[in-house]
């Protein structure tokens, strides 16, 4: 009976110790990580679902279609302006003068049906000798049958010279003479060639004092704005 008593209470003893011990030791150490503790995402309340985010919309920009073609512009010099007697608006003076085989012509009866190029030019300038070609595969070739017609004056006292250089540039449209420049002195004081654009009453739509590469670019332009193309 003592031996029972003694072995119960030296386990009670040790239990305790035990307890005691497990108690006094150190908890684990807590590693910082920076980090905010994960969360569980909260779902919503029930029978109602989230709207997605709404995406953000794209505008283009709004273009603005370019402005149609227009007949170009006259721009001149003062000094220039001041050789002009006869300027956009205006009527070509009417006349007769006599084609390269001197034979009269009536200005009125050669005029096209829509349009008419009226221009003026010397055998000696190499850039009215340039726009007599271009004038021939330009505006003749491709708009004869539109009702366009070129009317070529030139300026020169003799015919002759004249005639060889429109048979060499193959200029084979109305070519008138003028050797005196009467009829040029009712458009102009001077600068020679010049270039003209009518409209079927003989009214000027366009002109310019030279013959270059941008005035060939807007003669075209007028030609094609005048008769509706562009």
């Amino acid at each position: 009976m003592r031996r029972f008593k003694h072995s119960w209470t030296t386990t009670l003893v040790a239990a305790v110790f035990l307890a005691s011990w497990w108690g006094c030791q150190p908890s684990p150490p807590v590693v910082e990580t920076g980090e905010e503790p994960a969360t569980a995402e909260k779902a919503p309340p029930e029978g109602k679902t989230e709207a997605p985010a709404a995406e953000e919309e794209t505008v283009a920009p709004v273009v603005e279609p370019p402005p149609p073609p227009t007949i170009p512009k006259v721009t001149l010099s003062e000094t220039s302006a001041a050789t002009c007697l006869v300027k956009v608006d205006d009527m070509m003076p009417e006349g007769r003068l006599p084609d390269l085989e001197g034979n009269s012509q009536e200005l009125r009866e050669l005029r096209g049906e829509k349009l008419t190029v009226v221009y003026f030019w010397t055998a000696d300038n190499p850039y009215a000798l340039a726009g007599l070609s271009d004038l021939a595969t330009d505006v003749v070739t491709p708009y004869a049958d539109k009702g366009v017609k070129v009317i070529a004056i030139n300026e020169d006292k003799d015919p002759e010279a004249a005639k060889k250089h429109v048979q060499e540039l193959k200029a084979n449209f109305t070519q008138l003479h003028d050797p005196e420049g009467k009829y040029f002195a009712q458009v102009a004081t001077e600068e020679l060639p010049r270039v003209y654009l009518l409209d079927a009453e003989g009214k000027v739509l366009w002109f310019d004092l030279e013959y270059s590469r941008s005035v060939r670019r807007n003669l075209l332009q007028a030609i094609q704005v005048a008769l509706g193309e562009i």
